[in-house]
Protein backbone atom coordinates (compact mmCIF):
# COMPACT_ATOMS: atom_id res chain seq x y z
CA UNK A 1 0.00 0.00 0.00
CA UNK A 2 1.44 3.42 -0.96
CA UNK A 3 2.40 5.64 2.17
CA UNK A 4 1.81 8.78 -0.20
CA UNK A 5 -0.06 11.45 0.79
CA UNK A 6 -3.51 11.56 -1.35
CA UNK A 7 -4.12 14.60 -3.58
CA UNK A 8 -7.14 15.39 -1.45
CA UNK A 9 -5.54 15.25 1.97
CA UNK A 10 -2.64 17.63 0.74
CA UNK A 11 -5.56 19.90 -0.03
CA UNK A 12 -7.18 19.44 3.37
CA UNK A 13 -3.53 20.52 4.89
CA UNK A 14 -3.29 23.54 2.76
CA UNK A 15 -6.29 24.91 3.40
CA UNK A 16 -6.05 23.97 7.58
CA UNK A 17 -2.67 25.68 7.11
CA UNK A 18 -3.49 28.93 5.28
CA UNK A 19 -7.01 29.35 7.82
CA UNK A 20 -4.16 29.18 10.46
CA UNK A 21 -2.01 31.47 8.93
CA UNK A 22 -4.49 33.80 7.98
CA UNK A 23 -6.44 33.72 11.65
CA UNK A 24 -2.84 34.18 13.25
CA UNK A 25 -2.99 37.79 10.79
CA UNK A 26 -5.88 38.92 12.16
CA UNK A 27 -5.07 38.63 15.63
CA UNK A 28 -1.65 40.10 14.81
CA UNK A 29 -3.56 43.16 13.03
CA UNK A 30 -5.75 43.86 15.51
CA UNK A 31 -3.01 43.95 18.33
CA UNK A 32 -0.38 46.36 16.20
CA UNK A 33 -3.46 48.59 15.14
CA UNK A 34 -4.39 48.18 19.27
CA UNK A 35 -0.60 49.17 19.70
CA UNK A 36 -0.92 51.93 16.63
CA UNK A 37 -0.01 55.17 18.93
CA UNK A 38 2.59 53.48 20.64
CA UNK A 39 4.89 53.07 17.91
CA UNK A 40 3.82 55.48 15.31
CA UNK A 41 5.94 58.38 16.59
CA UNK A 42 8.95 55.90 16.35
CA UNK A 43 8.18 55.14 13.18
CA UNK A 44 7.76 58.51 11.77
CA UNK A 45 10.73 60.12 13.72
CA UNK A 46 13.11 60.24 10.29
CA UNK A 47 9.84 62.29 9.07
CA UNK A 48 9.80 65.33 11.79
CA UNK A 49 13.74 65.36 11.37
CA UNK A 50 12.85 67.21 8.39
CA UNK A 51 9.54 68.72 9.01
CA UNK A 52 8.52 70.32 12.40
CA UNK A 53 4.75 69.61 11.19
CA UNK A 54 2.99 66.86 9.26
CA UNK A 55 -0.14 67.71 7.97
CA UNK A 56 -3.24 66.00 6.63
CA UNK A 57 -5.51 67.14 3.73
CA UNK A 58 -8.00 64.82 4.46
CA UNK A 59 -10.24 63.40 7.06
CA UNK A 60 -9.35 59.32 6.19
CA UNK A 61 -5.77 60.08 6.09
CA UNK A 62 -4.98 59.07 9.70
CA UNK A 63 -7.38 55.81 9.37
CA UNK A 64 -5.79 54.58 5.95
CA UNK A 65 -2.43 55.03 7.15
CA UNK A 66 -3.02 53.55 10.16
CA UNK A 67 -4.64 50.44 8.75
CA UNK A 68 -1.44 50.08 6.65
CA UNK A 69 1.21 50.29 8.60
CA UNK A 70 -0.72 48.23 11.03
CA UNK A 71 -1.09 45.82 8.29
CA UNK A 72 2.51 45.68 7.30
CA UNK A 73 3.94 45.46 10.78
CA UNK A 74 1.49 42.63 11.53
CA UNK A 75 2.29 40.75 8.53
CA UNK A 76 6.41 41.31 9.61
CA UNK A 77 5.42 39.88 12.90
CA UNK A 78 3.33 37.42 12.08
CA UNK A 79 5.57 36.05 9.35
CA UNK A 80 7.13 32.98 11.75
CA UNK A 81 3.89 31.35 11.83
CA UNK A 82 3.58 32.08 8.43
CA UNK A 83 6.75 30.10 7.56
CA UNK A 84 5.90 27.49 9.87
CA UNK A 85 2.97 26.71 7.94
CA UNK A 86 5.06 26.60 5.04
CA UNK A 87 7.38 24.58 6.40
CA UNK A 88 5.34 21.83 7.77
CA UNK A 89 3.50 21.94 4.22
CA UNK A 90 6.85 21.03 2.09
CA UNK A 91 9.12 19.55 4.32
CA UNK A 92 7.37 16.30 4.40
CA UNK A 93 7.55 15.77 0.66
CA UNK A 94 11.33 16.72 0.71
CA UNK A 95 14.79 14.85 1.66
CA UNK A 96 16.39 15.09 4.63
CA UNK A 97 19.08 17.10 3.35
CA UNK A 98 16.62 19.31 1.26
CA UNK A 99 14.43 19.90 4.70
CA UNK A 100 17.77 20.69 6.61
CA UNK A 101 18.59 23.34 3.91
CA UNK A 102 14.80 24.72 3.95
CA UNK A 103 14.36 24.96 7.69
CA UNK A 104 17.75 26.98 7.35
CA UNK A 105 16.81 29.35 4.73
CA UNK A 106 13.80 30.11 6.98
CA UNK A 107 14.87 30.93 9.60
CA UNK A 108 17.64 32.69 8.12
CA UNK A 109 15.15 34.71 6.36
CA UNK A 110 13.38 35.91 9.19
CA UNK A 111 16.69 37.75 10.98
CA UNK A 112 17.29 39.54 7.18
CA UNK A 113 14.09 40.76 7.11
CA UNK A 114 14.46 42.43 10.12
CA UNK A 115 17.94 43.35 9.59
CA UNK A 116 16.79 45.21 6.34
CA UNK A 117 14.38 47.24 7.78
CA UNK A 118 17.12 48.22 10.47
CA UNK A 119 19.29 48.96 8.24
CA UNK A 120 17.01 51.00 6.07
CA UNK A 121 15.48 52.97 9.21
CA UNK A 122 18.53 53.82 10.65
CA UNK A 123 21.42 54.17 7.65
CA UNK A 124 19.47 54.95 4.64
CA UNK A 125 16.46 56.86 5.84
CA UNK A 126 18.74 59.42 7.54
CA UNK A 127 20.76 59.88 4.37
CA UNK A 128 18.24 59.63 2.02
CA UNK A 129 15.02 62.15 3.35
CA UNK A 130 17.58 65.25 4.26
CA UNK A 131 19.23 64.63 0.54
CA UNK A 132 15.53 65.09 -0.89
CA UNK A 133 14.59 68.19 0.88
CA UNK A 134 18.02 69.81 0.47
CA UNK A 135 18.82 72.77 -1.85
CA UNK A 136 19.45 71.00 -4.96
CA UNK A 137 15.79 69.65 -5.20
CA UNK A 138 14.03 72.73 -2.98
CA UNK A 139 14.79 76.59 -3.56
CA UNK A 140 16.35 77.61 -0.52
CA UNK A 141 13.62 80.01 1.67
CA UNK A 142 10.74 77.26 1.18
CA UNK A 143 8.91 75.41 3.71
CA UNK A 144 8.99 72.19 3.90
CA UNK A 145 5.46 70.74 4.45
CA UNK A 146 5.27 67.01 4.65
CA UNK A 147 1.58 65.32 4.45
CA UNK A 148 0.91 62.73 6.87
CA UNK A 149 -0.31 59.90 4.41
CA UNK A 150 2.24 60.28 1.67
CA UNK A 151 4.78 60.56 3.36
CA UNK A 152 3.84 57.12 6.09
CA UNK A 153 3.31 55.37 2.57
CA UNK A 154 7.05 56.24 1.36
CA UNK A 155 8.37 54.83 4.88
CA UNK A 156 6.60 52.00 4.09
CA UNK A 157 7.50 51.25 0.97
CA UNK A 158 11.28 51.54 2.04
CA UNK A 159 11.34 49.51 4.87
CA UNK A 160 9.25 46.25 3.32
CA UNK A 161 10.99 46.55 0.08
CA UNK A 162 14.35 46.12 1.91
CA UNK A 163 12.93 43.89 4.22
CA UNK A 164 11.84 41.78 1.05
CA UNK A 165 14.88 42.04 -0.85
CA UNK A 166 17.24 41.02 1.59
CA UNK A 167 16.02 37.37 1.30
CA UNK A 168 17.78 37.57 -2.50
CA UNK A 169 20.66 36.28 -1.83
CA UNK A 170 19.68 33.64 0.71
CA UNK A 171 16.77 32.30 -2.19
CA UNK A 172 20.43 31.96 -4.46
CA UNK A 173 22.39 30.09 -1.60
CA UNK A 174 19.67 28.03 -1.21
CA UNK A 175 19.24 26.69 -5.18
CA UNK A 176 23.03 26.42 -4.83
CA UNK A 177 22.93 24.43 -1.44
CA UNK A 178 19.62 22.17 -3.84
CA UNK A 179 22.17 22.11 -6.35
CA UNK A 180 19.15 23.44 -9.04
CA UNK A 181 22.23 26.59 -9.69
CA UNK A 182 25.82 26.03 -9.73
CA UNK A 183 28.07 28.68 -8.36
CA UNK A 184 30.78 29.09 -10.85
CA UNK A 185 27.64 29.92 -13.56
CA UNK A 186 26.33 32.62 -10.84
CA UNK A 187 29.50 33.94 -10.72
CA UNK A 188 30.47 34.19 -14.44
CA UNK A 189 27.31 36.15 -14.89
CA UNK A 190 27.81 37.97 -11.56
CA UNK A 191 27.28 40.90 -13.94
CA UNK A 192 23.53 40.24 -15.21
CA UNK A 193 23.00 39.68 -11.17
CA UNK A 194 24.47 42.86 -10.16
CA UNK A 195 21.94 44.56 -13.19
CA UNK A 196 18.95 42.48 -12.28
CA UNK A 197 19.75 43.76 -8.04
CA UNK A 198 19.75 47.63 -9.31
CA UNK A 199 16.15 47.05 -11.23
CA UNK A 200 14.69 45.23 -8.43
CA UNK A 201 15.92 47.84 -6.12
CA UNK A 202 14.67 50.56 -7.99
CA UNK A 203 11.29 49.05 -8.28
CA UNK A 204 11.38 48.29 -4.58
CA UNK A 205 12.28 51.78 -3.42
CA UNK A 206 11.51 55.03 -3.78
CA UNK A 207 12.75 56.76 -6.74
CA UNK A 208 15.78 58.54 -5.51
CA UNK A 209 18.97 57.35 -6.47
CA UNK A 210 20.59 57.06 -2.49
CA UNK A 211 17.82 54.53 -1.28
CA UNK A 212 17.98 52.53 -4.63
CA UNK A 213 22.16 52.73 -4.26
CA UNK A 214 21.56 51.98 -0.80
CA UNK A 215 19.55 49.18 -0.84
CA UNK A 216 21.31 47.42 -4.24
CA UNK A 217 25.01 48.22 -2.65
CA UNK A 218 24.52 45.45 0.54
CA UNK A 219 22.85 43.11 -1.63
CA UNK A 220 25.53 42.95 -4.03
CA UNK A 221 27.55 42.28 -1.11
CA UNK A 222 25.74 39.73 0.42
CA UNK A 223 25.28 37.98 -3.11
CA UNK A 224 29.10 37.73 -3.25
CA UNK A 225 29.08 36.82 0.43
CA UNK A 226 26.63 33.77 -0.60
CA UNK A 227 28.79 32.70 -2.89
CA UNK A 228 31.88 32.12 -0.93
CA UNK A 229 29.96 30.50 1.75
CA UNK A 230 28.45 28.26 -0.90
CA UNK A 231 32.13 27.77 -1.73
CA UNK A 232 33.09 26.68 1.51
CA UNK A 233 29.99 24.01 2.07
CA UNK A 234 30.83 23.13 -1.70
CA UNK A 235 27.19 24.09 -2.62
CA UNK A 236 26.50 24.35 -6.44
CA UNK A 237 29.18 21.98 -7.69
CA UNK A 238 27.53 18.63 -8.49
CA UNK A 239 28.57 19.38 -12.28
CA UNK A 240 31.99 21.50 -11.81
Amino acid sequence: MSTEMPFLDHLTELRKRLWWSLLTLVLTLVFTYWMYPGYIDFLISPLKSISEELQMLGVLEGFNARLRFSFYLALILSSPIHLANLAGFILPALTPKERRYTLWTLASGTILAISGALFAYHLILPLSLPALVSSGFIPEGTKVSLTFADNVNLLIQLLFGFAVLFQFPLILLLLMALEVVQRKTLLSQSRYVIVLIFILSAVATPPDPISQIGLALPLILLFYLSIVIAKIFKFGESYS
